[in-house]
């Protein structure tokens, strides 16, 4: 029988991990030689056992919220993906709204079609397409 999928608060131990699935990721450049440090308090990460099999930034805000740069392992089977991605959602939404947000907002690629899909299902609507634009500060 195979374990269930569960998503946590990342902890500090979870730095190196998160480092890994983030290299993996289409974000990779964005993230290179950046100070990761504290940065585990605003991710969640997705498990199966021991087995990362996915990250979600968080950030908090009123009335808006983030979820973004969901990064997964690679050569998750198709079916473990929908559900890694779906349970990420789940808990982004639960801790985001618990903390006062009364909209969700996500940057997602036109790459990340299972996102796109798990948004779509869950009545997240289209508010913009574009560039998702940023800037290296620090």
């Amino acid at each position: 029988m195979t374990k269930a999928i569960t998503v946590r608060s990342a902890k500090h131990a979870d730095l190196l991990v998160l480092e890994r699935l983030i290299k993996d990721s289409p974000y990779a450049p964005y993230f290179e030689g950046m100070d990761m440090e504290g940065a585990e308090n605003y991710w969640l990460l997705a498990e199966r056992g021991d087995d990362p099999l996915g990250a979600l930034l968080i950030i908090f805000g009123k009335p808006y919220a983030f979820m973004d740069f969901l990064c997964l392992q690679e050569g998750l089977k198709d079916f473990d993906r929908g559900r890694t991605v779906s349970r990420l959602a789940n808990e982004a939404e639960k801790i985001l709204t618990a903390a006062g947000a009364s909209f969700l907002v996500s940057a997602i690629s036109h790459e990340q079609k299972t996102f796109r899909r798990v948004a779509k299902r869950r009545h997240y609507i289209t508010a913009a397409s574009g560039a998702l634009v940023c800037k290296r500060v620090a």
